[in-house]
């Protein structure tokens, strides 16, 4: 997108930024001018910036490493960078990404509990220190490519969410964790504290309070067997359809972290992504087709956008 917009827009650095207009307004100026022929999206900064101070006014005890994978344009993580926020990675790509960008990699978590020996390499020689398992195979990965590593276990914990990643990720809290922390300390490995994730979009306000109170039974182990932990991430799957969704969860886990974990030097950290980034990117596609048809008694219509197609039902 070449070219100087006027009325109020600016162009810096390959972005609009808006002086006195609307995102909405960049939009329509972007379509009148004719120039813009391909599928495009408008970011409201202001829009992500206040879901960031929300969920920080909401839990100011809870410090946000963004899930770059729900967005990791340059401009959202320059926000993020700016922000003062971590950052929850899954994959050495978007270590990578962030550490061009000049990000601490000991603000880095690479929350994935399963990674092969290379990722474990370039992590460790990224200098990220923090990571999480849920299995004893990856416990002993761990402890030959990266010994020095700080762990969190992590755990599963049920929701009603729109995707359960408890079917891929987490083990037991009363099964298996307990059994998995033996067994790291056997190895040498350092444990610094208690992972999960209720799942993306989870609408069962009471499941980081659940997983808050599975973690406080295995800090309770450690402590009782010599071995402190001092770090709870409850992850994401915060709503994102609304700025306030978070208010009656964040109740929630602002009790249970008064009740469970009153030791402020106990680091909670939470993984949010699509609560900050949802709702300020809005994609833009012209139509270039409508198909009407039927079927099962049931009119639609089926628009034919630039490598999108979106059905409409009456």
């Amino acid at each position: 997108m070449n070219g100087a917009l006027q009325n109020g827009f600016a162009i810096h650095s390959g972005a609009f930024v808006l002086t006195t207009h609307s995102p909405t307004e960049v939009a329509r100026t972007l379509i009148d001018s004719g120039r813009q022929k391909e599928p495009f999206y408008v970011f409201d900064m202001d829009e992500a910036h206040r879901r960031i101070q929300h969920f920080k006014t909401q839990m100011p005890r809870v410090q946000i490493f963004y899930a770059m994978k729900s967005n990791d344009s340059d401009f959202m993580l320059k926000l993020a960078i700016a922000s003062g926020l971590g950052f929850d990675c899954a994959s050495p790509g978007e270590i990578h990404k962030l550490r061009q960008l000049n990000v601490n990699p000991t603000s880095i978590i690479y929350a994935m509990p399963s990674k092969t020996a290379e990722q474990m390499i370039y992590a460790r020689d990224s200098g990220v220190l923090h990571t999480t398992f849920d299995s004893s195979y990856e416990l002993k990965k761990i402890k030959q490519y990266w010994p020095d590593a700080r762990l969190l276990v992590r755990i599963r914990v049920e929701g009603k969410s729109v995707y359960n990643l408890g079917e891929k990720f987490g083990c037991g809290h009363d099964t298996e964790a307990i059994k998995l922390l033996d067994e790291a300390a056997a190895l040498g490995l350092k444990v610094v504290g208690v992972a999960f994730h209720v799942g993306s979009a989870c609408s069962s306000v009471d499941s980081h309070e659940n997983g808050l109170r599975y973690a406080k039974a295995l800090f309770d182990h450690e402590a009782k067997a010599g071995r402190r932990m001092n770090i709870v991430d409850i992850g994401g799957g915060f709503l994102s359809d609304r700025t306030d969704r978070v208010d009656q969860a964040a109740k929630l886990i602002n009790k249970a972290l008064d009740e469970y974990f009153p030791d402020k030097t106990v680091q909670v950290i939470a993984e949010p992504g699509r609560y900050v980034c949802d709702s300020s990117y809005t994609l833009y596609c012209s139509i270039n087709n409508v198909k009407q048809t039927k079927a099962d008694d049931d009119n639609y219509d089926i628009y034919k956008m630039a490598e999108f197609i979106l059905i409409s039902f009456e």
